[in-house]
């Protein structure tokens, strides 16, 4: 894996709770069941394949985000209209954007339109793929993914170089909110940059965080349908918890 998903990966659950997916537009959803390898989802079946029945619910707010790596990120915006008199709401705006990355990694991520999804009946899930695993008709290292995040647009930059200073053109109109990296609409375009980055700018319909569910068998102790990540058995008894991210995994 390269540096810049790994650092992806690893910085966004960190700091979000989340597994990050990768690239962000690879399809996931709710019930698909497969393999984490080097520390990205592999499908393999679904829930509905294996007849195992789920229901679903999805949040009823969308959700803007805008996150930036801790004092790791300036952004700086500024706009130029040519003729400053005679402006309308219409008058095409010229946009600059500069972000400065002052460490060696960084992450610029905004999205707009962020609706969460969950499995609602995820005991009875739980007990059927523990039933599964008992007569040997689940693999163990099979997980479920139990929840989702998707958003209408999102921008994302990571860059893997000190000192980056990256700056960007934008076609925007007056009215949009300056700094809104995610919308579409601001076109955005690279001018130069100093350093290296991976960068998807205004990417509609992705799927850029989710979770998974799997089997943990402690020993000598009983299976339980839990986060990979779990290890200790120190954790809470309940075998249904939020899943983890284990850096083994990379």
């Amino acid at each position: 894996m390269s540096l810049p998903q790994k650092y992806y990966l690893e910085h966004m659950f960190k700091n979000t709770g989340y597994r990050a997916n990768w690239l962000p537009d690879h399809p996931l959803r709710i019930g698909d069941i497969g393999k984490l390898e080097d520390g990205l989802f592999t499908l393999y079946t679904t829930l509905e394949q294996q007849q195992i029945g789920y229901s679903l619910r999805e949040g009823n707010s969308e959700l803007d985000v805008d996150y930036s790596s801790k004092n790791s990120v300036n952004i700086e915006t500024s706009v130029s209209t040519g003729d400053a008199l005679n402006l309308s709401l219409s008058t095409p705006v010229n946009g600059r954007v500069i972000i400065n990355f002052t460490e060696s990694n960084g992450i610029v991520f905004q999205m707009t339109g962020a609706k969460k999804k969950v499995i609602e009946n995820l005991a009875e899930v739980e007990n059927t793929v523990l039933n599964k695993y008992r007569s040997g008709e689940w693999p163990k290292e099979w997980v479920v993914i139990s929840e989702v995040v998707v958003t209408d647009h999102a921008t994302i930059i990571i860059s893997t170089s000190s000192n980056n200073k990256i700056e960007l053109g934008c076609n925007a109109q007056l009215g949009i909110a300056q700094g809104k990296l995610a919308d579409p609409k601001l076109n955005l375009t690279l001018i130069s940059e100093k350093g290296s980055s991976t960068k998807i700018f205004g990417a509609n319909n992705l799927t850029p965080f989710y979770q998974v569910k799997g089997i943990y068998k402690p020993f000598l102790r009983k299976p339980q349908f839990r986060k990979r990540a779990d290890i200790t058995d120190e954790l809470e008894t309940s075998e249904v918890t939020d899943l983890g991210f284990d850096l083994r995994e990379l």
